[in-house]
């Protein structure tokens, strides 16, 4: 069975953490310079591979839908856009698309 893949938007702190954790991650599945670069991702079971679970929630914010993709990874991310005009109030994002083997779906009471 072959899934779509998931594309997330995330929002990116002023640190870029998310950003940064996904880089090197896609790095160490692709080409990475050093082996510790590779070990680095590698999950329990010695895989760079893991398991993700996204939550959906009702139009009143309680949880509804819990999505659990197994064996998920990234495969690409898009560049952040800054500009001059750029404000305070302006948010960075990120698209971030993952691969995964299986997606199970169970509804929450």
């Amino acid at each position: 069975m072959e899934h779509d893949q998931l594309t997330i938007t995330s929002i990116l702190d002023e640190d870029l953490r998310v950003y940064e954790e996904t880089q090197k991650w896609l790095q160490a599945l692709t080409a990475p310079k050093e082996f510790p670069q590779y070990v680095r991702n590698l999950n329990g079971e010695r895989t760079p591979y893991h398991d993700g679970v996204l939550t959906l929630n009702t139009n009143a914010n309680l949880p509804n839908i819990r999505l659990r993709f197994t064996e998920c990874h990234p495969v690409t991310m898009t560049g952040i856009n800054l500009t001059t005009t750029d404000t305070a109030d302006t948010t960075l994002t990120t698209d971030i698309t993952f691969q995964f083997d299986l997606v199970e779906i169970t509804r929450l009471p």
